[in-house]
């Protein structure tokens, strides 16, 4: 009797293991772009299909995109070229355009002024370093 029933569950359990889907290998999906935020940029995800790497790349690159379009100092119409034109007014901002400035500030603090990563200062230095001519080696 025992015998039967340990045959049954057996059975049960390979019948049901049939209709289970087992786990798919993750692969690793590499993408390579040029000249986003000025640089190169190297995508690496880990999936179980190229679809599903499609999307996060996708969700990636839109939300570099939404960023740059708030922390840009080169495009004209961004969030913080527009708060650097407002001179002293005050302006309301976005949340992510208010964690920069503030950890800007923080950094001003922790090295008693030595890196003085203002808003102003920032603007200045990275419109000063497009305007440079590349480096070449003979």
């Amino acid at each position: 009797m025992k015998f039967k029933h340990l045959s049954a569950a057996f059975l049960l359990v390979i019948t049901a293991s049939a209709f289970v889907n087992p786990k798919k290998a993750l692969r690793t999906f590499v993408s390579n772009y040029e000249n986003v935020l000025g640089t190169s940029l190297e995508l690496k995800f880990k999936s179980s299909s190229q679809a599903d790497a499609d999307l996060a790349e996708a969700r990636a690159l839109n939300e570099i995109d939404r960023l740059d379009d708030i922390l840009s100092a080169y495009k004209t119409n961004s969030e913080f070229n527009k708060w650097m034109s407002n001179g002293k007014q005050t302006t309301k901002v976005s949340s992510e355009l208010f964690e920069v400035l503030k950890q800007f500030e923080n950094y001003k603090t922790l090295t008693n002024g030595a890196l003085d990563a203002s808003a102003k200062v920032i603007g200045d230095v990275w419109k000063k370093s497009s305007c440079r001519k590349p480096f070449t080696i003979n």
